[in-house]
């Protein structure tokens, strides 16, 4: 039954037992990163364990002895065998086997769950913490050391997002051969690893860039990240040391084992390079190794103190090959670039940027090497837009099938006040059930019923000619209705482009109920502590640390905001707040967020010309110019690959598009609040009227928005949206928002960890790419690629189009 082994005592292993109840499940612990919830009430997030062999022969268990940990991973789905497949980590302790008594043993254990009348199907494979050793006696945690349990291959090639989830670390405390051990288990999260034990020297090199030829002083530890390297990336190591033994380890993943808990060298290593005294450069000994998740960490550990002379140095080459590209990467130059952000999709071994696709409106990437893209709370700040739809996927539908829409409503208002926009657009919609789209727009009896598109989302809206201003829908749903949807806008200048501006949930389900959805975006730029640059409008209830400058004179009587904050505060406060973000943050957040991000460039240059424009100039030159700029982007990516990956997963079908739906216009977004404008042209020897950009940031939204959708130009003067875009509200601009905090992740307890765009700059390109990733939002606090546009290499890269004439 145990399935043949050459050992004289032989058993089950501890999940079967479990599995038939043959150890009880008060006997197991249970863990997850997230600690108890509604799914596992009695599951443990840390803890320290005391663990009893579970195949001892001759003695009675008692009811408090505990014989293992159980960390579930993820169910998997195989529609081709009709089964489902449970994965989990078991940690547990044996001492039937000589050898195997003296540590933890760590198993990746699954389920295949059948009927009631089979059972399952039960399989397992050993983790070995030191893996390029060969003896099975071996593949235990032994005391006094700590292994991260890092995701093996084959549960990623299962389930990525939940394998990089759920990381656990064992740590052997105390052991008592043969009768128990105390291991302390927890979950490491890469975004905030523990302090490192290990000072090591970190390198890098990019698959297909060439050869890291080096010397290391044989007294320190050196780490190298070989990056790059798709999906099946070929690594050779070459070392060697004239004084002294030397050795090489390679890992999938980062070693955190060794490097952060101080663990033996090899935890967590798969291959092993040794190098005898000796060291010929003509002749050094090397492997070859294979990296199939885009990445390879090489360490070369310090040798031992004691037997190595002063300014030993090890010898250390490193190359690699690229063979065929990951998914969602493409191959150029012998290298492998990642998709585009607004086309972040493709095949695994793609060799040109045109296979690169996009994720269907409402999805996002979750990953850059997952193979699907998932549903997406994130939302932009859009209020204009030539075109707007409300969007669901099909399983979100009460009935899983189809979605009634009774009346659906545009308004310019935050609150549907007011008149709704004449539905004279050309009305749009997923497919339908023999109801065109026109029904959802119309007072009639009639109903608008649609049916899922080849994504699996439907819905319905509608394209105008010129751009309308929305901040709200109405929505009406017929008994089809729908527990939660998505307000999407029309961007760039593909008609399959369309991004979130809006995700309301908790919607009520019954027939014919009127619901509001409201579009609460939350302020770009929160409120600054006390005491602030200019006195307030009231008093502080605590005194400031300095004295504030002498009130004017003769207090403001205007009815309206000045465009910036006076010296001295008013006696009275102004009737309305403004329309648009002042120089200096307010000490109250405005009502209404604004829609644009900061008014300037950065103050400084990058260090390096960029291959292709910026999107804002710099407000100094770069110390080497740059090349022109074309007029709209280039087919092919930048010469050098971006430091992180910025995309995620395939959709059913290849949009019809393969230029990046993103692309920048000719239009720049950039303004001088001195430049002026034609307000108009007095029909009098034509004489215009020309106002500044500071001007038209200080009038009433009505009249602001009727001057910036003229587009009449007369002989060199040029109309209000050309001239001020970002007043106009015409573009958002790609830099990190650093004044604004964005959520890092939610905490096992529940709270948001906030972050700002200077902690998410600092880290590695890895960490970058997770944090860049991820889509949860809290409250006013937006994921990072809302805020850090140009960390995340997340800028929506587009001016909406001019008004028309």
């Amino acid at each position: 039954m145990s399935g043949g082994n050459p050992f004289a005592i032989s058993d089950l292993g501890l999940p079967s037992k479990w599995f038939y109840n043959w150890v009880e499940d008060s006997s197991i612990i249970h863990m997850q990163p997230e600690g108890a919830t509604t799914e596992c009430l009695t599951c443990l997030k840390s803890g320290t364990f005391t663990i009893k062999p579970f195949d001892m022969r001759d003695s009675t268990p008692s009811p408090n002895d505990i014989f293992g940990v159980h960390i579930p991973i993820t169910e998997v789905y195989d529609p081709l065998y009709n089964s489902h497949y449970v994965y989990s980590y078991w940690l547990s302790y044996r001492s039937g086997v000589d050898g195997i008594a003296d540590g933890l043993s760590v198993h990746l254990a699954w389920f295949e769950l059948y009927d009631s009348l089979f059972g399952a199907y039960y399989d397992s494979m050993f983790y070995y913490p030191n893996e390029w050793n060969d003896n099975k006696l071996d593949a235990i945690v032994k005391k006094g050391n700590c292994y991260h349990i890092a995701p093996a291959s084959y549960i990623r090639d299962k389930d990525l997002l939940a394998a990089e989830a759920v990381q656990p670390v064992a740590c052997v405390e105390s052991l008592d051969s043969g009768n128990s051990l105390e291991v302390n288990v927890s979950f490491l999260d890469p975004l905030s690893p523990p302090p490192k034990q290990v000072d090591a020297i970190e390198h890098s090199l990019t698959c297909g860039s060439g050869i890291l030829d080096q010397e290391f002083d044989a007294s320190e530890t050196h780490l190298i990240h070989v990056k790059g390297t798709g999906k099946n990336g070929q690594v050779r190591v070459w070392q060697c040391n004239s004084d002294v033994y030397s050795q090489a380890m390679l890992y999938d993943s980062y070693p955190y084992a060794h490097v952060n808990y101080a663990s033996l060298q090899g935890y967590g290593a798969t291959k092993r390079l040794p190098a005898y005294q000796g060291c010929n450069v003509n002749s050094m000994p090397s492997l070859t190794y294979k990296s199939d998740y885009d990445e390879t960490y090489v360490l070369v550990p310090s040798t031992k103190k004691d037997a190595t002379p002063a300014g030993s140095i090890t010898k250390v080459k490193v190359s690699c090959s690229v063979s065929s590209c990951a998914t969602n990467q493409y191959k150029l130059n012998n290298k492998c670039v990642q998709c585009p952000i607004d086309m972040p999709r493709s095949n695994a071994g793609s060799s040109s940027i045109n296979n690169c696709f996009s994720c269907p409106g409402g999805t996002s990437l979750p990953h850059p090497l997952a193979t699907v893209c998932t549903l997406s709370d994130d939302f932009l700040p859009i209020s204009r837009s030539k075109g707007w739809r409300v969007w669901v996927p099909e399983y979100q539908t009460v009935s899983k099938i189809r979605w009634g829409v009774k009346l659906l409503e545009f308004y310019a208002t935050s609150d549907c006040s007011g008149s709704a926009y004449i539905p004279n657009g050309i009305a749009i919609n997923s497919r339908n059930f023999g109801t065109a789209p026109d029904l959802a727009f119309s007072d009639s009896a009639g109903a608008w019923s649609g049916k899922a598109d080849n994504d699996g989302a439907i819905w319905v809206g509608m394209t105008f000619s010129a751009v309308k201003s929305v901040q709200c829908v109405k929505l009406v749903c017929t008994s089809n209705s729908v527990t939660e949807v998505r307000v999407q806008a029309l961007v760039g200048n593909s008609e399959d482009s369309w991004a979130n501006v809006w995700v309301q949930k908790d919607l009520d389900t019954a027939k014919n109920v009127e619901q509001i959805l409201s579009f609460e975006h939350p302020p770009t730029v929160p409120p600054t502590e006390p005491p602030t640059k200019y006195p307030t409008e009231s008093p502080t209830k605590e005194p400031t640390s300095e004295p504030t400058k002498h009130p004017t004179a003769t207090p403001s009587t205007s009815s309206s905001p000045t465009s910036l904050p006076t010296e001295a505060p008013t006696k009275r406060p102004t009737e309305q707040l403004t329309n648009f973000s002042t120089n200096y943050p307010t000490r109250v957040p405005t009502k209404e967020p604004t829609r644009q991000l900061t008014q300037r460039p950065t103050e400084t240059p990058t260090s390096e010309p960029t291959i292709s424009p910026t999107q804002k100039p710099t407000k100094v030159s770069t110390s080497v110019s740059t090349s022109e700029p074309t007029i709209s982007p280039t087919q092919d990516p930048t010469k050098t690959p971006t430091d992180f990956p910025t995309t995620k997963m395939p959709t059913a079908s290849p949009t019809k598009s393969v230029v990046p739906s993103f692309a920048p216009t000719e239009r720049e977004c950039k303004e001088n609040k001195d430049d002026k404008f034609l307000k108009k042209v007095r029909q009098q020897k034509n004489k215009v009227v020309l106002k500044t950009c500071s001007w038209l940031g200080e009038q009433e939204e009505s009249i602001r928005q009727n001057l910036c959708s003229k587009s009449r130009e007369f002989q060199d003067f040029k109309p209000a949206w050309k001239v001020c875009p970002i007043t106009c509200q015409f573009c958002i601009q790609c830099v990190d928002n650093d004044d604004q905090k964005f959520l890092s992740r939610m905490k096992s307890n529940g709270k948001p960890e906030k972050k700002d765009c200077a902690w998410l700059r600092s880290k590695s390109s890895y960490k970058k790419s997770i944090v860049c990733n991820r889509n949860e939002s809290f409250r006013r606090f937006q994921p990072a690629r809302n805020t850090c546009y140009a960390t995340c290499n997340s800028c929506p890269g587009w001016i909406v189009d001019a008004p028309n004439s």
